[in-house]
C-alpha cells in the first residue's frame, strides 16, 4: 500500500511537471525568437531605394508610365523580361504609393525568408536551435561571392529576396514529403529570379540524384562537359555563343564579381568559412539526411564555383556566365550558417577533441578582417575536424585532445580580445544626435555591423535558457526580451516608415517632369 502511494505520487508529480515543462519551453523558445527579433531591428534598418533596387524600381514604374520604356536602360531590353517581380511590384506602388511599396515588399520578403529558414532548419532541430540559427542568419555577415556585391538577407527590394524565401520554403515542404507544395514554391521562385532558384534545383538533384547515384553522376557530366566542348569550338551561336576578345575584356572589367579569376584573397577568405563550416558538419554528424543536406550545399557551392571558372573565366561562354552558378553560393551560406548550431553541437557531443571545432571556427568570425589567418583557420578547422573524428578513447589520445582544445580555447580568447579592442577603440559619440538610446542604436550599428557582438548575446541567451527549467524563469527572460523589443520598435519603425520622395519633394519636381 505504502509502495502504490509512493509510485502514485510521483507519477502525479511528473505529470505536473511534464504538464509545466510544456509552457516552459514555448516560453523559452518566444523568448529567444523576440531576441532575435530585437537583433534585426538594430541590424537591419530599412535602406529603401537603393543599390539595385533603383533598377527594378524603374523596372515596375515604366509599367505603370509607358513613357519610361523609352530610356536608354529599358529600350534594348533588360531582366524584366526573366521576371514576374515588376508586374507585383507595379501594383503594389499603385495601391501604396513608391515609399511604402518598398518598403511592405521588403519587410515582406524577409519575413518570409526568415519562416523558410526557419521551417527548413526545423526539419532537423529542436525549435530553440532553429531559431537560434535564424538569428545567426539575421546577425552574421549576408556576403557571398566577392567584391561586396550580393548579399542573400538585403535592406532593399529586388526580387532575390522573395526568391530565396520560396526556395528555402520549398527546400522545407519537400523535406517535409509535400512535394506539390514544395514544387509549387520552387517554380513561384524561378517566376522571381531563374539564378536564385536555380540553387535550390541544384540541391535537390544533388540530394536525389547525384548523391545516391554518384557513378552514373561521374559519367554522364563527363559526356556532357566533351559535348559541350565539341559544340563550343563547332557552333558559335545561340547557347554556345562566347565572347570575342574585346567584348569579354569590357565585361570583365566591369563586373569583375563575375569572375572568380578576379576575386582576391578577401572574397576567397570569406567563401572557404561556410565551405568549412559544412566540411565540418559532414565530419562530426552521424545523422545520414542532414549529412546529406551538408553534403550538397558542399558540393553545388564548390561545383558552381568550377562552372564559372571553366565555362566563364576559360572558355568564356555567354550564356553560363550570364546564369552566373558560382551564385548558387547564397544557399551554400544560407545552410552553414543556419545549421551551425546543430554543427557546433554536433561536435561539442561527439567527441572531447572535436569540441575544438567550432571554437575554431568561431575564432574566423573574429578575424575576418585578416583574409590570410581566417582562411588558413578555415582550411585548420577542416583539418582538425578531420583528425579529432579519428580520435578514440586511450588516455594519450585524450591527453592529445585536452592540449588542442586548450589551444584553441587560447587562440578564441585572443582573437576574440582583439575584436574587443578593435571595437571599442573608436567611439564617434561626438557625431551622433538625439536620445540616450537613439545613441546607442547608432553606436551599434556604426560599430559592431558585422554581428559578431549580437551573434555571441544570442549564443549566450541560449546556453542560458536551455538551463532554466522553472515557468517563472522563462517568463522572466520572455519579459526581459519583450522589453527589450519595445525599447527598439521606435527607431526601427522610424527606418521602415521614413520616406525618401515625399509629396513636397514631388510637387518641387513637377515643373521638370
Amino acid at each position: 500500500m505504502k509502495t502504490a502511494v509512493i509510485t502514485g505520487f510521483s507519477a502525479h508529480e511528473g505529470a505536473l511537471a511534464g504538464a509545466e515543462g510544456v509552457p516552459t519551453e514555448r516560453l523559452k523558445v518566444l523568448a529567444l525568437a523576440l531576441l532575435v527579433a530585437a537583433a534585426w531591428m538594430l541590424q537591419h534598418p530599412y535602406s529603401g531605394l537603393v543599390h539595385d533596387s533603383t533598377l527594378y524600381t524603374l523596372l515596375a514604374l515604366a509599367r505603370l508610365h509607358p513613357s519610361l520604356s523609352h530610356d536608354i536602360f529599358l529600350r534594348f531590353g533588360s531582366q524584366d523580361r526573366y521576371t514576374l517581380f515588376s508586374p507585383i511590384y507595379a501594383e503594389a506602388i499603385r495601391w501604396l504609393d513608391l515609399g511604402p511599396a518598398g518598403a511592405l515588399l521588403t519587410l515582406t520578403s524577409q519575413a518570409g525568408f526568415c519562416a523558410g529558414a526557419f521551417l527548413l532548419a526545423r526539419r532537423y532541430m529542436p525549435a530553440s536551435l532553429a531559431v537560434l540559427g535564424v538569428g545567426f542568419l539575421v546577425v552574421l555577415p549576408t556576403t557571398y561571392g566577392s567584391h561586396g556585391v550580393f548579399h542573400f538577407f538585403e535592406d532593399f527590394l529586388t526580387p532575390r529576396l522573395p526568391a530565396e524565401a520560396m526556395v528555402l520554403g520549398g527546400l522545407a515542404a519537400t523535406f517535409a514529403r509535400r512535394y506539390l507544395l514544395g514544387g509549387l514554391c520552387l517554380a513561384v521562385a524561378i517566376t522571381l529570379h531563374p539564378i536564385m532558384a536555380s540553387a535550390g534545383i541544384a540541391l535537390l538533384l544533388c540530394i536525389f540524384v547525384a548523391i545516391p547515384r554518384p557513378r552514373l553522376i561521374a559519367s554522364l557530366s563527363t559526356v556532357c562537359i566533351l559535348v559541350s566542348l565539341l559544340l563550343l569550338f563547332e557552333v558559335h551561336v545561340g547557347p554556345f555563343k562566347r565572347f570575342d576578345g574585346q567584348w569579354f575584356l569590357a565585361v570583365r572589367d566591369s563586373s569583375q564579381f563575375l569572375f572568380p579569376s578576379t576575386w582576391k584573397l578577401q572574397d576567397w577568405s570569406q567563401t572557404s568559412l561556410p565551405l568549412a563550416v559544412l566540411a565540418s558538419g559532414l565530419l562530426a554528424s552521424d545523422d545520414a539526411r542532414v549529412r546529406r543536406l551538408y553534403a550538397a550545399s558542399l558540393i553545388i557551392g564548390v561545383i558552381g564555383i568550377l562552372l564559372t571558372s571553366f565555362y566563364c573565366d576559360l572558355l568564356r561562354v555567354v550564356l553560363i556566365t550570364a546564369m552566373q552558378p558560382w551564385r548558387w553560393l547564397w544557399l551554400t551560406s544560407v545552410v552553414a550558417i543556419g545549421f551551425s548550431p546543430l554543427i557546433a553541437k554536433d561536435c561539442w557531443n561527439r567527441n572531447s577533441a572535436m569540441r575544438g571545432v567550432p571554437i575554431i571556427l568561431a575564432t574566423v568570425c573574429l578575424v575576418q578582417n585578416r583574409p590570410t589567418t581566417a582562411l588558413a583557420l578555415s582550411l585548420l578547422a577542416v583539418a582538425y575536424a578531420a583528425a579529432a573524428r579519428r580520435i578514440g578513447p586511450s588516455i594519450s589520445l585524450r591527453r592529445t585532445a585536452r592540449l588542442l582544445i586548450l589551444g584553441s580555447c587560447l587562440l578564441f580568447a585572443g582573437a576574440w580580445v582583439a575584436y574587443l579592442v578593435r571595437l571599442l577603440s573608436y567611439v564617434p559619440l561626438n557625431s551622433l544626435s538625439g536620445s540616450a538610446l537613439s545613441i546607442v542604436v547608432q553606436w551599434l550599428r556604426n560599430t559592431a555591423s558585422d554581428g559578431v557582438l549580437y551573434a555571441a548575446v544570442l549564443a549566450f541567451a541560449w546556453r542560458e535558457s536551455s538551463r532554466l527549467n522553472s515557468l517563472r524563469g522563462a517568463a522572466v527572460l520572455a519579459a526581459s526580451a519583450t522589453t527589450l523589443c519595445i525599447a527598439l520598435a521606435s527607431p526601427a519603425w522610424n527606418s521602415w516608415t521614413s520616406l525618401d520622395y515625399t509629396k513636397s519633394l514631388k510637387a518641387r519636381f513637377a515643373p521638370w517632369r
